[in-house]
């Protein structure tokens, strides 16, 4: 896994994203998503298919590549918290857009949700705080949860796997030295 970029929009807002070359961790991910989606499907402010909020939580193939995540995080400093030392995954979900279906604007002010991440599947765009981020397979966007983001009309097949998390901090968060 690398880090791919970080962004700077809406200083001090950091969006940042990471690429997991894992084929292995995608194609379980996606083979789950395509069984699963029905639950919220044309429910919520995604206006396509939908697993269940909570599909991903007890899988623990997902939180062995969420502990990736929280491992290239940490090292790179890319969330500029030094105290930072892992994830806590509150929800976990899959959407599959079929071409012209959308993700209406909205953000994610959940108690306790310090970030949203959006694994992609393919080429695919979204809109994060008015800025437009372009996504290919393997990509991990990683933004504040509170910032508003949306999908635009998918021109062909979307699918992403997106969730809700809390940073953990070391103890020692307040430790000067």
């Amino acid at each position: 896994m690398e880090i791919v970029e970080t962004h700077w929009i809406l200083a001090p807002t950091r969006v940042v994203r990471c690429r997991i070359l894992s084929e292995a961790h995608l194609q379980h991910f996606e083979r789950k998503i395509r069984e699963t989606v029905g639950p919220l499907d044309y429910v919520t402010n995604v206006r396509g298919q939908m697993t269940d909020w909570r599909q991903f939580n007890g899988d623990e193939i997902f939180h062995e590549y969420v502990r990736m995540l929280g491992e290239r995080l940490k090292e790179s400093g890319a969330l500029n918290e030094k105290a930072f030392s892992g994830i806590d995954i509150l929800d976990a979900w899959g959407n599959l857009l079929k071409p012209g279906e959308n993700v209406e604007e909205h953000a994610h002010i959940a108690g306790g949700t310090d970030y949203a991440s959006v694994v992609y599947f393919g080429d695919s765009e979204i809109v994060v705080g008015g800025t437009v981020f372009q996504n290919a397979r393997g990509h991990v966007l990683t933004f504040p949860a509170s910032l508003p983001h949306s999908v635009d009309a998918a021109p062909e097949e979307r699918i992403t796997l997106a969730f809700n998390w809390a940073m953990l901090t070391a103890e020692d968060k307040w430790d000067k030295t």
